[in-house]
């Protein structure tokens, strides 16, 4: 039994005893532990049904690691909170909201961490990757400090503070990291990644200082930051693949992005411009709002063009409907058209069926492939050296 129907079939038991205790709580129950009856059956349902898309991502070997991660953070979750519902009128030491909070912060941090282990199979991506999962890592574990443990109330909001403006910086720098390796020349993503990490640990020393009043490592902060963000969001743009004719809206989103920054930097730094205070916040929104609409347009023009190059590269496409060949009888060379056809010369039938090599596991097309396994799934379609050459057939299939 594969591992993915073992975990449908437990799906499928843990719906049928949530049903059926669901119903006996509701017909039999003298109302104590009602409500903990069907928050558990409404959990465990919730919980089954985010787990079963994600356990078509494990026959997959590229997609396998972030499909775990994820079942592992929702299975985390689910625990968490049904040790939230069980002890919510037993527990006087606070831990239903300590359970609340770490599923809370699994969930914040897990679910992207997931999301991002999807891509680690990509070249490109492998070290933003690694570098945005130990970052969301060490914030978790931050947080679960202060929830573990009594802090007072100053003590555990500087170790959330802490870990949250860790969270946010460390995405930057995964988010300026992106391709790198890959021949491009973004020198400026060093730059960015350095102006990061400094202003990571100006923000961190500003939340332990023990005086507030003092505004300026707030605006130094920022003045730091801000730069490090644009720098990231022009990284990730530069990304879409575009045709030549589409570059100027990759050039113009980027120059809005560098207003936005600019602005929010002005303001921040100098925040009392009085009536240009207002105009430059107001400017700063409008510009990010055009940046951000222009990265959907990017996405949007990059999934389009991949579409149109692999529809023009698929034998699927060609526009052909004959096949040159040289008759075997009577060995003159002609054009035939596909299907049953003659030789114009001797007669002889031919019957011309062209099909496309796909994967036998998950039908991902096989065109042009020069390794050995699938590029989708990882299953191996091309015998290597001193396999027999029938031992791993490929399916084909009609245009």
């Amino acid at each position: 039994m594969t591992f993915r129907r073992f975990l449908l079939l437990a799906m499928l038991a843990a719906l049928a005893l949530c049903a059926v205790v669901g119903v006996l709580a509701v017909f039999v129950s003298r109302g104590d532990y009602l409500w903990q009856i069907l928050g558990t059956a409404i959990d465990t349902a919730v919980a089954t049904g985010l787990l079963l898309p994600l356990s078509f991502l494990i026959p997959r070997p590229k997609l396998r690691v972030g499909g775990f991660t994820g079942m592992a953070v929702i299975l985390a979750a689910w625990l968490c909170i049904l040790g939230a519902i069980w002890t919510a009128d037993m527990s006087p030491y606070g831990l239903t909201e300590k359970l609340a909070e770490s599923a809370m912060f699994v969930v914040f941090m897990g679910v992207p961490s997931a999301g991002v282990l999807l891509l680690l199979s990509f070249r490109q991506a492998r070290s933003a990757v690694l570098t945005f999962v130990s970052g969301a890592a060490l914030a978790w574990l931050l947080c679960e400090i202060n929830v573990a443990f009594e802090f007072d109330w100053r003590d555990g909001e500087r170790l959330i503070a802490t870990g949250m403006t860790l969270y946010g910086m460390n995405t930057c720098a995964a988010a300026l990291l992106v391709n790198i390796g890959c021949g491009d020349r973004r020198y400026f993503r060093w730059a960015g990644v350095l102006t990061a990490a400094v202003g990571l640990g100006i923000a961190i020393a500003y939340i332990w200082r023990d005086d507030y009043s003092d505004e300026f490592f707030a605006q130094l902060t920022a003045a730091i930051i801000i730069p490090a963000v644009v720098m990231a969001h022009i990284n990730l743009i530069l990304m879409a693949r575009l045709r030549a004719s589409q570059m100027w809206l990759a050039w113009v989103v980027g120059g809005f992005s560098i207003l936005s920054g600019l602005a929010a930097m002005i303001v921040m730094v100098w925040p009392n411009l009085e009536a240009r205070d207002d105009f430059l916040s107001r400017g700063s929104a409008a510009a990010a709002i055009v940046a951000a609409c222009g990265s959907l347009a990017l996405i949007v023009l990059a999934v389009l063009n991949r579409k149109t190059d692999a529809a023009a590269q698929s034998p699927g496409a060609l526009e052909a409907t004959t096949l040159e060949l040289t008759c075997p009888r009577c060995h003159v060379r002609q054009s035939v058209s596909f299907g049953d056809s003659a030789c114009k010369i001797c007669e002889l039938r031919f019957s011309i069926k062209i099909t496309e090599p796909r994967c036998p596991a998950c039908g991902y097309l096989l065109y042009r492939l020069t390794s050995s396994q699938c590029p989708e799934c990882g299953a191996l379609v091309r015998p290597g050296p001193g396999t027999p050459a029938n031992a791993f057939p490929v399916d084909t299939v009609s245009p």
